[in-house]
């Protein structure tokens, strides 16, 4: 797995993406992702010491949030692109490069945005007691992972067939219990998970502002009852 992040996945690629459709005000794969940065970006303030953890070409960081924020992924591609780019919004380093193991209690939030699908259940406890060193009393894990207890099952097919092909490279597949169940047996006990990302994420092909107001919409209506992506909030 490690081989498609570091050698085959273009360098900036979903940066890219998220500019271009933003650009335009419009792009499945742009709404897609620009959703979800936003509502990660909701929970982290201006105050949060910030650890975005597998954060590619570092957008959350640039176009998002405005703490002080620190980057780091696998790929040195990667973090070099988010340093030429967006190197005065934050610190970025490569995991090989920043040592976390003498670091506790030094941050107030450590955002992953869509990185559990692609672990075992043994990296992701290893993750996870990782982070919980790493975080401040009372601070936040922010997680995002799809929800394969809905019809991100056939979305993902048709994500292989028309974007970047991920068949194999999927190795959780979470559903709520599932993700709770695993994060249980981990030393965070604090948990919340909601579902995000519904239907009006399809406008977005043709107005992502107008798909941002529409998903908010549907989830106050329909409070938690679907979506295509599992929210998870762990506190220390």
């Amino acid at each position: 797995m490690d081989n498609f992040w570091i050698n085959e996945l273009e360098t900036g690629y979903y940066d890219k993406v998220i500019n271009h459709g933003l650009k335009k005000n419009q792009g499945l794969r742009a709404s897609w992702h620009n959703y979800t940065n936003l509502i990660v970006k909701d929970e982290v303030s201006t105050d949060d010491s910030h650890l975005d953890y597998a954060c590619g070409p570092g957008t959350l960081i640039g176009l998002y949030t405005k703490a002080k924020s620190t980057g780091v992924d696998i790929s040195k591609d990667q973090i070099t692109y988010a340093i030429n780019k967006y190197g005065d919004k934050g610190e970025f380093f490569t995991t090989a490069s920043k040592d976390f193991e003498e670091q506790e209690d030094k941050y107030s939030k450590i955002t992953v945005v869509g990185l559990f699908e692609f672990l075992d259940d043994n990296e992701i406890l290893k993750l996870l007691n990782k982070f919980y060193a790493l975080l401040l009393p009372g601070g936040n894990v922010i997680i995002t992972t799809p929800n394969f207890h809905s019809t991100m099952t056939l979305m993902a097919k048709v994500q292989n067939i028309i974007g970047n092909n991920y068949e194999g490279l999927h190795i959780n597949k979470f559903n709520k219990r599932k993700l709770k169940k695993l994060i249980n047996t981990s030393q965070f006990h604090y948990i919340e998970i909601k579902k995000y990302m519904n239907v009006g994420v399809f406008v977005g092909i043709f107005n992502i502002n107008f798909s941002n107001k529409l998903q908010k919409f549907i989830e106050k209506m329909f409070s938690d009852f679907f979506g295509f992506m599992l929210f998870t909030k762990l506190t220390k």
